[in-house]
């Protein structure tokens, strides 16, 4: 592996458990949540290792859908914040794949 490479996982799971972390400490996540959400984690960490290309076209469709909904929630009135969260963790994992793609 690549320091790039380890970079991107590194960058990748240091955003999501931060964000888990932040919305933890803030009450709006209960534990199940998260316990859900670290395993995704793990899981998409591993496929970024192990299946690059179903890592980078499960992040892209991702940030495509979330590009579409924000657009649409954006023309029917004002983002919530719920959107625009989802719309960086597409964006962070979309990179990390670049970033892991070019190592």
């Amino acid at each position: 592996m690549l320091p790039q490479q380890l970079l991107a996982i590194i960058l990748y799971n240091s955003w999501h458990y931060g964000r888990i972390f932040h919305e933890n400490q803030n009450d709006n996540m209960d534990n199940n949540k998260a316990i859900s959400r670290i395993l995704f984690i793990l899981m998409m960490s591993y496929s970024l290792y192990a299946w690059t290309t179903f890592f980078f076209a499960f992040t892209i469709s991702k940030f495509a859908f979330d590009v579409y909904t924000v657009v649409i929630k954006s023309l029917t009135g004002p983002v919530s914040d719920r959107y625009k969260w989802e719309i960086r963790d597409s964006a962070a994992g979309v990179i990390c794949g670049l970033i892991y793609i070019i190592g």
